[in-house]
């Protein structure tokens, strides 16, 4: 996110879409702690609702208060831990496709223009 809030000058902003500038009110922190601060109510809302609720039972422990939240985390823990154990399986070094890969290839000084990437942006705010 960045830092400043979006002004009115965002809004007008040529290169924004239509969607984008429907959803710049969400890059001012003052957004994020609201969203944060309303993920806090519900978790309690639901914690208390989850003690009042009655459920039929279909699995051993089902009928315990949190079951599912306990579930939940444990599933999203094990998703995490096998991801990074997958991550070790399957890494290759950087190099891996080097000799074939088009950025490996040497490129020669004469007759080539190079541009910065700063400087391509500069141009296109420019116009």
């Amino acid at each position: 996110m960045s830092d400043k809030h979006p002004t009115n000058a965002d809004h007008d902003h040529p290169k924004l879409t239509p969607l984008a500038k429907r959803f710049l009110w969400a890059d001012s922190p003052e957004a994020v702690e609201r969203l944060i601060l309303g993920l806090k109510v519900l978790c309690v809302v639901l914690v208390v609702l989850d003690l009042f609720v009655h459920r039929h039972q279909y699995a051993p422990g089902e009928s315990l208060p949190g079951y599912y939240a306990v579930v939940g985390f444990v599933a999203f823990a094990l998703i995490v831990l096998g991801a990074s154990q997958l991550r070790k399986l399957i890494l290759r070094s950087e190099d891996y496709y080097a000799p074939h890969s088009v950025d490996a290839e040497e490129y020669p000084e004469e007759g080539t223009h190079k541009v910065s990437w700063n400087n391509v942006t500069d141009q296109d705010d420019a116009k």
